[in-house]
């Protein structure tokens, strides 16, 4: 069942995106900088005791594309990435791990355009979320020893649902926007919450 929801998940997700440069000439493109911080809740299953993480992702793009629809409503299409890294050097040896995450999803966009100088918006989306893990320890990479020995995944596909609200301000013939979302993640055995921050621009329709 769980994979079944998956694959319907991503079609979705994908036919929003594929749909979305169809319909360029009416369309709103926004870009811009993503900071994101990852939380995480791992409950006892292996007699470790329960433990709770989190990291951030200070270095982030994020792209969307919203197709308008009646009553203020955009159809939205959104990639975005995001990467966390730390390395330290320990009794003389060399530490290095890395993150990537890159999310697309689709979903609905609300924006009141009641004023010419502000537009604030909501939104709600699902999607997915791509997870790949890197380590390197004095020169040799360790992903090999993490699967084959320890039998850890460094690589997963898991989905989310975002929820967020956001201000675009026009400057001439585009627009400054701010951006606030939750994200919850669907991890096996785990519990992974985000919150992100995006800041970029907006082309296209006001």
């Amino acid at each position: 069942m769980k994979t079944s929801v998956q694959r319907l998940g991503l079609g979705v997700i994908w036919g929003a995106i594929a749909f979305a440069p169809a319909q360029a000439s009416a369309q709103e493109l926004s870009f811009g900088y993503q900071w994101q911080r990852f939380s995480l809740s791992v409950d006892d299953r292996g007699g470790f005791g329960d433990f709770d993480e989190s990291l951030t992702a200070p270095l982030g793009l994020n792209f969307d594309v919203a197709i308008p629809i009646p009553a203020n409503l955009d159809i939205v299409g959104q990639l975005d990435w995001s990467r966390w890294s730390e390395s330290e050097v320990l009794f003389g040896t060399s530490f290095a791990a890395a993150a990537n995450f890159t999310t697309f999803g689709g979903g609905i966009r609300w924006s009141s355009r009641a004023s010419p100088s502000v537009t604030p918006f909501v939104q709600g989306l699902f999607g997915a979320t791509r997870v790949t893990f890197g380590c390197d320890v004095a020169g040799f990479d360790c992903e090999d020893f993490l699967e084959e020995f320890l039998d850890q995944d460094t690589s997963a596909t898991d989905l989310m649902y975002q929820i967020g609200a956001g201000v675009a301000i026009p400057v001439g013939g585009w627009s400054v926007v701010g951006q606030f979302d939750y994200r919850r993640f669907f991890a096996e055995d785990e519990s992974v919450n985000s919150i992100r921050f995006v800041g970029g621009i907006r082309l296209g329709r006001r």
